[in-house]
């Protein structure tokens, strides 16, 4: 299905959306390039990648580093 990547950092804002489009079933990889949503470079830490499709969300831990 169609699937929607928002990185957040630590306290929930939304640091930038990725539009991953529709993507097949099963483990896939998509990379973030470390910027914000206005294009600066997001500051090194701890950040969550949440992906939504189809009413199902996951999540998982990114760390950026310089």
């Amino acid at each position: 299905g169609v699937v929607t990547i928002d990185i957040v950092d630590l306290t929930g804002r939304r640091v930038r959306r990725l539009d991953a489009g529709s993507m097949p079933g099963g483990v896939q990889h998509v990379a973030w390039d470390g910027t914000r949503d206005g294009g600066e470079r997001a500051r090194p830490g701890i950040y969550f990648a949440l992906a939504r499709a189809a009413g199902s969300e996951s999540t998982a831990r990114v760390v950026l580093i310089p």
